[in-house]
């Protein structure tokens, strides 16, 4: 009988969800930080008019 192994094992599974975690965590910050210095930006631009 022939192994049918077209799946992912738990451990891939479990690998691949944990390099989402890191990189999200990294991301999360940097796009707040994003935005709050555009925001600045804009307002810097309002009062200058």
């Amino acid at each position: 009988m022939k192994k049918n192994n077209n799946g992912f094992t738990l451990v891939e599974v479990i690998v691949a969800v944990v390099i989402a975690g890191i990189i999200i965590s990294i991301a999360i910050p940097a796009y707040r930080d994003y935005k709050s210095r555009t925001y600045e930006m804009k307002s810097e631009l309002q009062n200058e008019e």
